[in-house]
């Protein structure tokens, strides 16, 4: 009896077999003849009962690949044509990652792809499509597509380009994550970028912003020594201003110091970077050496606003490091001393006031500038033009 239920068995499994076989054989010939629809629907037929047949599934990913590049031609052959499989290129996707997930050695019939092309195949549909939501504002289908071609896309080996291409996407899929007030998953998008090696710096400089804000310094310099690793020299300037604003960060003055001196000779000849570095210098008290890289600057270009008024910010900020020590000889009743600071701060202000007034005649719309501008002319008694009043006070009505 047991011998008869087990040969019935094996029957049954070897015509389910052979029903398969001879479905995927009819399919097949329907491709073959582009009876793409046909196809379709021969398949349906025999889906059920062979859930587990990674043929089969291949199979299914052909038809329905080959479903939505016959719509799309179709539409764009008549822009009438209204496509009616709307997930045919996510039925295919699903069915070339099943057909995997069942035998990943599974083989397909002659002149269909293969579940691995097949899948990458799927990618840039999925990217447009995914777009397309983006630029409507679909938050939840944008996620979806573009997740499921960054999904794809990551298994194109041979893809020279495939850590910038990746790097791009993970960039939207985080972006869109926000929109979704997912911020698990914008984190996870980012740090995705970071394990395929993107060179896109602005990845670094979100996941760098983010640990920031969980006061995680350690991670901070990690993401920095990653970035450096993988983001190309043209583009590298980037995260090295991001290292300095570390350094600045964790109080480390010797390394500031040290990256500063390199970066300055690295960027001679560039007069903005060079404001750059003295700004950094400025805001760690370290007024000499910001002096000193602003006249490098400015033996590149004198008329450069940028450096000019980053002087001027040089002296401004030294004048109010005498405020405490002027309160302090204040506190002592020490009135010489305070005498002597106020004469050396005055002489400060004014060399700040020099420097901000010669980038105001550079550039007299740069609202920074001409409040500061009109602060030392006012705490110096010197008169206010009108024509810089007039600007100041526009700016309160804003």
């Amino acid at each position: 009896m047991k011998k008869l239920l087990v040969l019935t068995v094996i029957s049954l499994l070897m015509a389910g077999t052979s029903i398969a076989q001879s479905c995927m054989t009819d399919v097949w010939m329907c491709l073959q003849n582009k009876q793409v629809g046909k196809a379709k629907k021969l398949l349906e037929e025999c889906m059920p009962g062979n859930e587990q047949n990674a043929e089969l599934w291949l199979m299914r990913g052909n038809v329905y690949l080959q479903r939505y590049e016959d719509e799309l031609e179709r539409q764009k052959t008549n822009p009438k044509y209204i496509i009616k499989d709307t997930d045919a290129i996510w039925i295919a996707n699903e069915s070339f990652f099943k057909a995997v997930e069942l035998n990943p050695n599974v083989e397909p019939k002659p002149g269909l792809l293969d579940a691995l092309t097949g899948q990458i195949l799927c990618a840039r549909p999925f990217y447009i499509i995914g777009q397309e939501a983006k630029k409507n504002k679909q938050w939840e289908k944008a996620y979806k597509y573009l997740n499921a071609a960054a999904k794809s896309l990551k298994l194109d080996k041979e893809n020279t380009n495939i850590a910038q291409d990746l790097g791009y996407l993970y960039f939207d899929l985080s972006q869109i994550a926000t929109q979704l007030n997912q911020p698990e998953n914008y984190k996870a998008m980012l740090l995705e970028a970071t394990k395929v090696k993107t060179p896109v710096p602005e990845i670094y400089l979100l996941l760098y912003d983010l640990y920031k804000s969980e006061n995680d310094t350690i991670r901070c310099g990690e993401i920095i020594a990653t970035a450096k690793k993988n983001v190309p020299a043209e583009r590298v300037i980037m995260i090295q201003e991001l290292e300095l604003e570390y350094y600045v960060m964790t109080g480390d003055l010797e390394k500031l110091n040290a990256a500063t001196d390199k970066l300055a000779i690295e960027y001679a000849d560039s007069a903005a970077f060079l404001a750059k570095l003295a700004l950094y210098m400025t805001n760690s008290d370290q007024f000499q050496k910001a002096e000193s890289y602003l006249e490098k600057g400015l033996a590149v270009d004198s008329t450069n606003f940028e450096l000019n008024q980053q002087m001027g910010y040089r002296y401004f900020f030294e004048a109010i490091t005498y405020q405490n020590l002027m309160d302090k000889a204040t506190e002592d009743r020490n009135w010489d001393k305070l005498r002597e600071l106020k004469e050396t701060e005055k002489i400060v202000l004014e060399k700040a006031h020099t420097w901000v007034e010669k980038a105001y005649i550079i550039n007299n719309n740069d609202r920074e500038n001409n409040i500061m501008l009109q602060q030392l002319k006012v705490k110096l008694i010197k008169e206010v033009p009108q024509e810089l009043k007039d600007k100041v006070d526009s700016y309160k009505q804003e």
